[in-house]
């Protein structure tokens, strides 16, 4: 009885000091927006949801973004593309925006987040940055 003890104390300290694999996130630097094709992205006020998380949707989803108008993008869903190794992560992102849901397309490599849509005659594009502030590995 004593050993069957011993050997599930073991493993339980074992299993409880095996560390997390992957990193975590974080949005910084300013959020730039590009609105109707106008040339020049512009600067806006970036409300983000958690200042860090372990993936896109922790950091990204239910954050707004307030235009000079004072008109608010909130980011209301984000998925992934099936990761191909050594391209930049796709995916698709959903916004609202007046009260319309507007989908989008994002891109993300070497730390820059970019997120485009073209439909119809709106046109809606904005980019940051996501770096890894802290990785762990197995």
């Amino acid at each position: 009885m004593f050993k069957i003890l011993l050997a599930l104390t073991l493993w339980v300290s074992l299993y409880a000091t095996q560390k997390y694999t992957g990193c975590e996130l974080a949005q910084y630097g300013d959020v730039k927006v590009q609105l109707d094709k106008k040339a020049d992205f512009v600067k806006v006020k970036y409300d983000a949801i958690a200042k860090s998380g372990s993936n896109f949707k922790d950091i990204l989803v239910g954050s707004k973004i307030t235009l000079d108008d004072k008109k608010v993008i909130e980011i209301i869903d984000i998925r992934a593309n099936k990761r191909v190794k050594g391209e930049p992560r796709t995916g698709s992102l959903t916004v609202s925006r007046d009260s319309k849901k507007i989908k989008m397309n994002y891109w993300y490599n070497n730390g820059h987040f970019i997120a485009y849509s073209q439909k119809n005659q709106e046109h809606l594009s904005f980019y940051f940055d996501i770096k890894a502030i802290l990785c762990y590995t197995n």
